[in-house]
């Protein structure tokens, strides 16, 4: 359906984009492929910037630059300061630790370059490694945003001088492919994806498969519209079928496949702008669906749901950690919806009315005459929300930056993870001595006749100078963001390599599958796999990080330890609690070089026993 020159249809496919990624964020386990939602988005934005733009210049014979950035403006940035004040301000007085880097991400976000800080600096969008947790989904606004700031620019300029529009649509679509290549290029198997899903570059091609479609086939295209009535029968079966692909799409396909960064996104943003074309069409029964009530009150408001979730899913967890039951996922979803309503009525919405040269002239304030209040109770709730920003900012700019550091934590873990895994050096007796008195232990526990695995996560990327240096011929294997999840195909990979290991030592637990920490199903299937060898498992302290699931895990770990007759505890988490300053590095979380030291020894001791 559309209204005027609205398509309700496409609040639809928002609905469907922010309610994926949302069940990805509570339930990563069963909607696989939630995350594709910001796929759609993307698709969907090209599309309709596009149009909207082509509809604008074949009117004016141009565009208008100065209020194309303004109504970006309005509809973008006044939610996204809103969302990193409110949720500053409960940091502050509830979860300081959080804090950590909010000043850059803050200004990183609302310059539109979070994308790239996060590149530059090595973080990493599947690992728990930095304190940014409540904002690391910004990155899509940024890689929006940029390509909001040039394309009105490239298109104009097209426009004049490109006069034949399919060779403008050949060209938008050549780049996406050189777009979809280079991510496909780039993306290593087995290493973290983050540069691939981050860069702005590797996922152009989504925002011009929209685009070339809003160019192929306009929101007021005739001609789509005539073939609509001559095959509609046809066209409903078409777009059912790709909805379908579309849901399937989203349960099965895993972040974590290759297939995903080899074609697998570059597929469903073809997919994507099937849907979006078919959705212009008013007489399709699936556009009928995608407008009905409840959708197109999701789809208005999806910006705010999509801005609110991970503060809200991320805080509720720190404060009702390894909580899953239903009642407390429903309290999150109202809270969630609570938020994105307020502040949709608020913010959101007033923002994108405000006529701008009215508040200069008139000194008006878009808080104070929100349409929905009454006119006291608007000048309240500004003088209200202008007292709260002035502490957030302050407690933003007083946060603690730690970036140096944690760059360097970063950069130290990148490099780590990409040595070699298997070992082939050999100690003599010399030098045996030397770790002996580095290592304080006994030159006997250098004697290694069986062949031995150390595997894990970022604890054992982070160890594996000292690691290597212990254990020579040892297959050691760390890598950022491993969760439970990854420990079976870890596991596989390990025995493959060295298959003859009789002990296998192994560092999981620090990172989590969304909001599911490590738990006794995983540790089972791991154990499973290695029901022949010696187990070593480290315990895990987060302690004094913004992380909260350390005594969970930990108690799972326990209670393997007593289950199972080849599974033994190294007690990292009883020889570091209490001294956290003094052998973590300042992300409260990785071994600083005393701690690595500790962390080897504690190894070398546990698998001399």
């Amino acid at each position: 359906m559309m209204k005027k020159n609205y398509i309700t249809a496409f609040d639809g496919l928002r609905a469907v984009g922010v309610l994926a990624v949302i069940a990805y964020h509570l339930y990563p386990q069963t909607v696989q492929g939630g995350y594709l939602g910001v796929v759609l988005f993307f698709v969907l934005s090209g599309y309709l910037i596009t149009d909207l733009l082509s509809r604008e210049y074949r009117k004016n014979q141009t565009i208008d630059l100065k209020g194309f950035y303004l109504r970006r403006f309005k509809r973008l940035m006044p939610l996204l300061v809103t969302v990193f004040l409110v949720t500053s301000l409960y940091l502050t007085a509830f979860q300081p630790n959080m804090l950590n880097q909010m000043r850059m991400s803050f200004v990183s976000a609302l310059l539109s370059f979070y994308n790239w800080w996060q590149i530059a600096k090595g973080g990493s969008y599947f690992a728990n490694l930095m304190a940014e947790a409540p904002f690391k989904h910004v990155y899509s606004l940024a890689i929006e945003a940029q390509f909001y700031m040039i394309w009105p620019v490239i298109l104009l300029l097209a426009f004049k001088l490109i006069k034949r529009r399919s060779l403008l649509i050949f060209s938008l679509l050549l780049i996406s492919i050189l777009s979809g290549l280079e991510m496909a290029l780039l993306y290593q198997p087995g290493q973290d994806p983050t540069r691939v899903y981050y860069g702005t570059d590797t996922r152009l091609f989504s925002l011009l498969i929209g685009a070339s479609a809003a160019l192929a086939f306009p929101s007021q295209d005739q001609r789509l519209a005539k073939l609509v009535r001559a095959r509609q029968k046809g066209l409903n079966r078409l777009f059912l079928l790709a909805m379908l692909l579309m849901l399937a799409s989203l349960i099965y396909l895993s972040g974590q496949s290759d297939v995903i960064y080899r074609g697998g996104m570059f597929s469903f943003s073809l997919l994507s702008a099937l849907l979006i074309v078919l959705s212009t069409q008013a007489n399709l029964y699936l556009t009928r669906f995608l407008s009905n009530p409840l959708f197109r009150y999701l789809g208005e408001r999806s910006y705010g749901l999509y801005l609110w979730q991970m503060p809200v899913f991320t805080l509720f967890e720190l404060k009702f950690p390894g909580a899953t039951g239903s009642w407390l996922v429903l309290l999150e979803l109202i809270l969630l919806l609570g938020l994105t309503e307020i502040f949709y009525r608020l913010v959101e919405k007033p923002a994108r009315s405000v006529k701008w040269q009215s508040f200069k002239e008139k000194g008006r304030v878009f808080f104070a005459t929100p349409a929905t209040i009454g006119k006291a109770v608007g000048i309240s709730s500004f003088y209200t929300l202008a007292f709260i920003g002035i502490f957030a900012m302050i407690g933003i700019f007083q946060a603690p930056d730690l970036s140096y550091a944690q760059e360097t934590i970063a950069a130290q873990l990148s490099q780590n993870q990409t040595k070699e895994k298997l070992g082939q050096a050999s100690m003599s007796q010399e030098t045996i001595e030397t770790l002996s008195q580095q290592y304080e232990v006994s030159s006997q526990v250098f004697v290694q006749e069986e062949p031995i695995a150390i595997v894990g996560d970022s604890m054992i990327a982070m160890t594996y100078d000292h690691l290597r240096q212990a254990f020579p011929t040892a297959y050691i294997d760390g890598i950022i963001g491993r969760s439970g999840e990854h420990g079976v195909p870890m596991l596989e990979e390990t025995l493959a390599q060295i298959p003859d290991a009789k002990k296998v030592v192994i560092s999981l637990g620090i990172n989590t599958d969304g909001p599911v920490i490590l738990n006794r199903n995983t540790i089972d299937q791991m154990m499973s796999v290695l029901a022949d060898k010696e187990v070593y498992w480290m315990t895990i302290n987060l302690s004094q990080s913004q992380y909260t699931w350390t005594d969970q895990v930990n108690a799972e770990l326990q209670a393997a330890s007593q289950t199972y007759d080849n599974f033994h505890l190294i007690d990292w988490y009883q020889a570091t609690i209490g001294q956290e300053s003094a052998y973590l590095a300042e992300d409260m979380t990785h071994p600083n070089q005393a701690g690595q030291v500790l962390y080897t020894k504690m190894i070398l001791e546990a698998l001399a026993q």
